[in-house]
């Protein structure tokens, strides 16, 4: 991540993050829970954000392979 120009407070973040929504993804899984429409917007509006920051640094975010960009997929239950 270095290599790629984030910094040593911007990897932090974007650890602390990833390692936030990976907790609630198996909290939400676990206990049989359905994403709602404005959790979706909220991500799909701070994943924008996300790549144009990317962006701004020359850089792509990586591919979306669950697919939660496409409206039919992020409102499916995870």
């Amino acid at each position: 991540m270095r290599d790629a120009g984030w910094e040593e407070k911007d990897i932090v973040d974007i650890a602390n993050v990833c390692a936030y929504f990976n907790f609630r993804v198996r909290l939400v899984d676990s206990l049989g829970l359905d994403l709602n429409e404005s959790m979706v917007e909220f991500a799909l509006e701070h994943r924008d954000h996300a790549a144009k920051l990317a962006s701004e640094r020359g850089k792509e975010l990586p591919v979306d392979a669950w697919g939660l960009t496409q409206r039919e997929t992020a409102t499916a239950r995870h």
